[in-house]
């Protein structure tokens, strides 16, 4: 039993921390990837995204791109969608004869969480969309930087 303990807590040590990509908030930086999040990564305008949940996320916004891509008025709504250690939230409401969007994509990691406010705040389809391509072509040239880690 000892001997399975001291086992567990040499080998449990040694196990490979997850990368993390930390992406520019205005998405004009090449990603960095790193495998210890700090508060000082988060103020210097970086959002982590977990290297582990990256396609999904990129499957998430490209259905949530054709989502927004049909034009068609949406009924009102909230939806969390988890990815991994992020979730992506698309808050879907009236206005006037079509929709607002807010979207916001969220991440943890160990005691730090960073909030990317993708779509701002009432923003209609056109500009909902817009803003999910720019995100979404952000992600794919930068993957590469990712996989070469």
């Amino acid at each position: 039993m000892k001997c399975g303990v001291l086992l567990f807590i040499i080998f449990g040590n040694v196990a490979a921390a997850q990368e993390i990509m930390l992406v520019d908030r205005d998405f004009k930086r090449p990603v960095s990837v790193t495998r210890q999040l700090t508060g000082t990564q988060l103020l210097n305008k970086r959002f982590p995204i977990y290297t582990t949940d990256l396609d999904s996320v990129i499957v998430i916004m490209e259905a949530l791109s054709d989502f927004l891509n049909t034009g068609k008025t949406h009924q009102t709504a909230m939806q969390v969608l988890p990815v991994g250690h992020s979730r992506i939230m698309v808050n879907t409401k009236h206005a006037g004869s079509g929709n607002s969007y807010d979207i916001f994509v969220t991440t943890r990691s160990e005691d730090l969480g960073a909030v990317m406010e993708l779509v701002k705040n009432g923003a209609g389809h056109r500009r909902a969309l817009q803003q999910v391509q720019v995100f979404l072509d952000y992600l794919k040239n930068n993957r590469h930087i990712a996989a070469e880690q």
